[in-house]
């Protein structure tokens, strides 16, 4: 299964292989669409990406709004990779498939 598999309102369910192949585009998908996505294995649910807010709400967790801001900040801006990235990046680059 590497589509989306069902679109039943803001679920969608995804194999793991799509996950993986459309981390970014799911993400923003959560993020900015709002939506939960349920990564399968197997045809079994293992894990549910869902806005913070979500998970707050439902988790009982109350952030300050500054600790908020710099969470949905850091959604928006990734970090650059560090070096111990940068290296893996290389050695992969040079493998021949």
């Amino acid at each position: 299964m590497n589509y989306l598999e069902e679109e039943t309102g803001k679920l969608k369910k995804v194999s793991a292989t799509y996950a993986t192949q459309h981390t970014s585009d799911l993400l923003g998908r959560v993020h900015h669409g709002k939506e939960i996505i349920i990564i399968e294995v197997h045809d079994k649910p293992r894990v549910a990406m869902l806005p913070y807010e979500e998970y707050a709400a439902s988790a009982n967790i109350r952030l300050s709004e500054k600790d908020r801001d710099s969470f949905i900040k850091a959604l928006d801006t990734p970090p650059s990779p560090n070096v111990a990235l940068k290296r893996a990046m290389k050695k992969f680059k040079r493998k021949a498939f």
